[in-house]
């Protein structure tokens, strides 16, 4: 890596044509290194965050971010410069000496960008979200920065290892709680430490300049890659294309209703072992649960049409030809299970709810969006005094489309065969992360409001709210798109499948578990995974076999190979495509509630907390430790929390060398590190001591 001013620009043009704009194909990656400082303004005091401190002491400081080195490759040669004024004088030079626009990749632009965007006065930006940038460009310096983030859902130093790069990221050589700024003299091992961020992005850029022909052809995101695929499958498919015409929705308001019913996946503790150490758990988890709801199952395949409110629950329930999206009011519905399914964030027009973490036990009314889908689960679950149906919409069921539906067991098929192969490795790992991206393509809301950046603050402002006709001219535009391969409607089913496939196996070990005395149980779920005891695994085979009849008829009608859901392993395992797999069985567990839990297998415990790395497991000596009020201090919660500083000053330091020097950038991110504290909601608390007293599985809670 070499200072810019020394740089050599000796390179040879590589100009490619695209959208009427000339494009450079060399690449480009950018990342930048930062300090992060607590400020005092009235004092003028400074200092790094203090792990021997409580977070309370650190409430009434500033809190900011800047930077102190970037770097910028040009291909596999790294440059680097200290200040903002020298990126501003490079990128400068750059847009002079090379012509045509330059696609820089940055992993995680996001926090780059916040540090760099004052520096521009015409950034236009592409993000999901505020602050999620997928491209910020840049006319005036001829430039577009992309995020390699969202190309790959991966961390940079997990690149190497699923991309099979030569190269990886650098790990242990920069210590982070330092201060550092523009005259600080870096080591030969901090400046190689840099020097890799930029190259390891650029092997993976290459790679992918290598599969799509040019930089500027690379997709944006992940999703993106796997969507260009199945664009090519249905490009000159004029059958596929007609048949999707006629069932695409094209009344906005209509297509926002029916996404009223769209639910993710269900993850929940039963209240009546949560907060409790057990013994002998066995595990279950679903292979691909979302492919096989996708192939195995029946979806949408009309335009909607109305349908009578006369028309009940029963009748949808017993409709084998059609599907349905009704709008329900249900009038004292109460839980028949000790699992409570309905999610209570998905009800509105509420009155008198009882709630379990989230999850609806009884209520003396609410209304909710649900599928046909749902619907048979709910009324396993749940029952009611009266309902009153608002609104239905039904569809003409069928399988989705032949070669779609192929395309998914070929990718199932090829990540199982060639798993753990090394020469097919870059191949299995593609086909997994494209199997993934079926199931998120399918869901992805395409109607959104906008987000709204502000040229001259520099700052998001809300963002731009969708008119029904701004809404309803986004879905022409998608209708029209001679791409377009999905109908949004199927993404609400597939979720829908795959809880359903979940419920059925919950349900069948609640009612043994009434019959038995409670000798077996479900004590946690988790998407595609059930944890629980007792003598149920006859249960998960009724499944299995269920499963097997259920792929086998699509295959049967769409005269497809029904092999390919069950392919074998490279040492001849069969592994089947929707299937219950038996995990095996944790000595010990113990849940707190939804992505909480710890359990001991073979002697060593293993951590599955939201916000807290599993790493942190080490900071838990005993099972029993798991309890609210327990903190995962610093070092070992893996968390940080980032502050968004705006309009921060120039601060004047000292340098962990001891070199003064000063800290400039107008805007940045402060990374402080954050202990985690093991909680349970005073509500939840309460419903856990009161359902397992009645349950008479649990006394003196308090102490445990």
């Amino acid at each position: 890596m070499i200072y810019y001013k020394n740089a050599d620009f000796n390179l040879i043009p590589d100009l490619k044509k695209a959208k009427g704009r000339f494009y450079d194909n060399n690449i480009y990656t950018f990342d930048i290194e930062t300090t992060s400082i607590l400020y005092n303004p009235e004092t003028s005091q400074y200092m790094l965050y203090d792990l021997t401190r409580p977070p309370e002491y650190y409430e009434n400081w500033e809190k900011y971010g800047y930077m102190y080195i970037w770097q910028f490759s040009i291909n596999d040669y790294v440059v680097y410069g200290r200040t903002w004024e020298e990126f501003t004088e490079f990128i400068t030079v750059l847009k002079k000496v090379f012509f045509g626009r330059k696609i820089i990749y940055i992993h995680n632009a996001a926090f780059e960008f916040q540090h760099f965007k004052h520096l521009f006065d015409d950034l236009q930006i592409f993000a999901r979200t505020n602050h999620k940038i997928i491209t910020a460009r840049s006319d005036a310096y001829n430039l577009e920065f992309r995020c390699s983030l969202f190309l790959t859902n991966m961390k940079l130093d997990s690149l190497q290892k699923n991309y099979n790069l030569p190269i990886g990221k650098k790990s242990g050589d920069l210590d982070y709680n330092q201060i550092r700024h523009s005259k600080t003299k870096l080591t030969p091992l901090e400046l190689q430490y840099c020097e890799y961020d930029c190259l390891v992005v650029y092997e993976l850029i290459k790679k992918k300049r290598a599969q799509y022909g040019t930089v500027e052809k690379i997709p944006l995101t992940q999703t993106g890659e796997l969507r260009r695929e199945c664009q090519k499958m249905y490009r000159n498919d004029y059958a596929f294309k007609g048949w999707l015409q006629k069932q695409l929705i094209t009344d906005v308001k209509l297509l926002q209703w029916l996404l009223n019913a769209f639910m993710g996946g269900y993850v929940h503790a039963n209240a009546a072992y949560a907060n409790r150490v057990l013994e002998d758990i066995d595990s279950y988890d679903i292979a691909s649960s979302y492919p096989a709801a996708q192939t195995a199952e029946l979806y949408p395949i009309s335009a909607p049409f109305d349908v009578s409110t006369d028309f009940t629950i029963d009748d949808m329930l017993n409709d084998d030809k059609r599907l349905f999206v009704s709008e329900i009011t249900f009038y004292n519905i109460r839980s028949t299970c000790q699992s409570n399914i309905l999610s209570s964030s998905k009800c509105r027009d509420v009155y008198h709810m009882r709630s379990d973490n989230g999850r609806v036990r009884a209520c003396d009314r609410l209304t909710v969006t649900l599928t046909s889908v749902d619907l048979v689960s709910i009324s396993k679950f749940y029952t009611w005094d009266s309902y009153e149906i608002i609104k239905t919409v039904g569809f003409f069921a069928g399988y989705l489309d032949k070669k779609f539906i192929d395309f998914i067991w070929s990718l199932y098929e090829g990540k199982t065969a060639l798993k753990g192969i090394p020469e097919y490795d870059e191949i299995y790992k593609q086909q997994k992360q494209y199997i993934n991206a079926c199931y998120g393509m399918s869901v992805t809301n395409l109607i959104t409001d906008e987000v709204n950046y502000n040229q001259e603050t520099k700052q998001f402002d809300e963002p731009i709210r969708l008119t029904e006709k701004t809404a309803q001219e986004k879905l022409d535009k998608i209708n029209s798109n001679r791409n377009t391969f999905l109908n949004q409607v199927w993404g609400i089913f597939i979720t829908a499948y795959a809880r359903k496939n979940l419920f059925t196996c919950m349900y069948e070990i609640e009612q043994r578990a009434k019959q038995t005395g409670y000798r077996c149980g479900v004590v946690y779920c988790d998407t595609d995974s059930i944890k629980c005891f007792g003598d149920v695994a006859d249960i998960f085979e009724k499944y299995n076999n269920t499963i097997d009849e259920k792929l086998k008829r699509t295959a049967d009608k769409l005269g497809l190979d029904y092999e390919k859901t069950r392919p074998k392993t490279k040492n001849g395992i069969q592994k089947p495509l929707g299937r219950y797999e038996y995990e095996g069985r944790y000595s010990r567990f113990k849940t707190l509630g939804a992505k909480k839990y710890l359990v001991e297998e073979n002697g060593e415990l293993h951590l599955t907390l939201s916000g807290v790395a599993k790493s942190g497991v080490s900071a838990i000596k005993d099972i029993n430790d798991f309890k609210k009020g327990f903190v995962f201090d610093y070092q070992h919660s893996g968390k940080k929390l980032l502050y968004y500083g705006e309009n921060q000053p120039d601060i004047n330091v000292v340098d962990l060398n001891g070199i003064p020097g000063t800290l400039t950038g107008k805007s940045g991110i402060c990374l402080t590190p954050c202990e985690y504290k093991l909680g349970i909601t005073p509500e939840y608390f309460a419903y856990l001591e009161e359902t397992q007293n009645d349950f008479r599985t649990l006394h003196g809670l308090e102490n445990i």
